[in-house]
């Protein structure tokens, strides 16, 4: 039996401490899932009262065979209570709070605690299911979707969000970038896609309580790219944590390159870049986490790079401290995009001088981390942190786009090339080592395809 929450204060880091031997990512969900049927329950007529029932089936633990039809026909009448949420339990979330099992009496116990000690108004419930699904992801394996909430908040501040416009993220996962970029500008109309139907479940869910309203989907956005509602049906915004390393199939390879144009290497990451600059409006920006290994790799991504560097498409590069994707060390860097070209000069920036030592990135990077990080990126001045570069200069050099190699900082102009080859050596070590975790998304992601 999972020990109750205290009765005062709960906070999403108390009910994550109690999980210990659960694995926190799905049991959050599951928890977060049934709070959030018990609290949308709260204005239905006879839903506290149904809510209450299932409750007391849990607390004693006798008619548990009833669990399942009566969380069904909750879900059920929740949806059409809430129209928004058409789908999100009744074919997701509640099947997947189920496949609990044993613990589920536990999680609904749960479940009814956060409910009666966060509250029934909606301005207390919302933000607390959302830091507690923020707060249960952290640590969660490579592979998983799901981007960590500092890298959210820089890939929101970096595309700059205005008022009205219309902002997608073609690999949304549950939704952690769309929420900061909603969070900028509420008015903005949010759109997403996303390959795995469990987490636009989470996304929707977490979206709605947070009272926003947005149009996310189930769909592969290399196949079957989102539209906005705009004339040119372009986006003003993109935010974008795409898959990582994957290798696609030389036969879809070929397809796609007829949907867009040729972008020469078959990893992901190149597809989704491309996909995000044709989905870009002229006057638009976006924004993208990729491997640094794809900055600065030769052959197929260097022509692909220095196309886009000709182009004048790339605005700039921030370099992110080691270890900001949970499960690999595999640096990483974000990208920053324009529709059209505004610059004959790459801004570079270097953030691994930030953290050192201690627990992961992912978990250390705060909000001051990342106001600090966009004030260097949009200073026009050069330093030992960041600088400015021609576009004929990186064009000299293979398009090289791996920032340590372009700022002046005297303990990185010996080593900078030494630090290159390893950094490349380390990606393909990493995307090696990534493979068979890797390879039940590889499946998807092809028959999506």
């Amino acid at each position: 039996m999972i020990p109750a929450p205290k009765s005062s204060g709960l906070r999403p880091a108390d009910l994550i401490a109690s999980l210990r031997g659960f694995e926190k990512a799905s049991a959050g969900r599951q928890i977060a899932t049934l709070a959030s049927l018990a609290f949308l329950s709260l204005p239905i007529d006879d839903g506290p009262d149904e809510w209450r029932y299932i409750r007391n089936i849990a607390a004693h633990k006798h008619g548990q065979g009833q669990l399942s039809h009566r969380l069904y026909d909750l879900s059920s009448r929740v949806e059409r209570h809430n129209s928004a949420l058409d789908g999100v339990f009744t074919e997701t979330l509640t099947p997947d709070a189920l496949r609990s099992g044993a613990s589920l009496t536990d999680f609904i116990l749960l479940a009814s605690s956060v409910v009666e000690q966060v509250g029934e108004d909606w301005n207390n419930f919302g933000p607390w299911v959302d830091a507690f699904l923020s707060e249960s992801a952290v640590g969660k394996s490579v592979g998983e979707a799901g981007t960590p909430t500092a890298v959210a908040q820089l890939l929101a501040r970096l595309v700059q969000p205005q008022p009205g416009c219309a902002v997608l993220d073609p690999a949304c996962g549950p939704g952690e970038a769309l929420k900061e970029v909603a969070a900028l500008e509420p008015t903005v109309a949010l759109f997403g896609q996303e390959v795995d139907g469990l987490s636009v479940a989470v996304c929707r869910l977490r979206l709605y309580l947070l009272g926003q309203r947005a149009d996310i989907r189930v769909g592969n956005a290399l196949w079957e790219p989102a539209q906005a509602p705009t004339p040119d049906g372009r986006f003003d915004r993109i935010v974008c944590d795409p898959p990582h390393g994957l290798i696609i199939a030389s036969s879809y390879d070929e397809a796609l390159k007829r949907r867009y144009s040729d972008v020469s290497s078959r990893r992901s990451e190149a597809w989704f870049l491309d996909l995000c600059l044709d989905r870009l409006r002229p006057d638009g920006r976006a924004a993208l986490l990729l491997p640094m290994g794809f900055l600065a790799k030769r052959g197929r991504e260097a022509k692909y790079r220095a196309r886009l560097v000709h182009e004048g498409r790339i605005e700039g590069v921030i370099a992110l401290p080691g270890g900001i994707l949970p499960g690999t060390d595999l640096p990483t860097a974000l990208l920053v995009l324009r529709g059209t070209m505004s610059s004959d000069r790459v801004r570079f920036v270097d953030a691994s001088y930030l953290l050192s030592g201690g627990k992961r990135a992912s978990e250390r990077l705060t909000p001051q981390h990342v106001g600090e990080l966009v004030d260097l990126y949009n200073t026009p001045y050069d330093d030992q942190r960041a600088a400015r570069v021609p576009i004929g200069l990186i064009l000299e050099r293979e398009a090289e786009l791996q920032p340590r190699m372009w700022i002046d900082t005297p303990e990185a102009d010996a080593q900078s090339t030494s630090e290159l080859y390893q950094t490349a050596l380390q990606a393909e070590a990493e995307a090696e080592r990534a493979k068979v975790e890797l390879e039940r998304l590889m499946t998807y992601f092809k028959l999506r395809l």
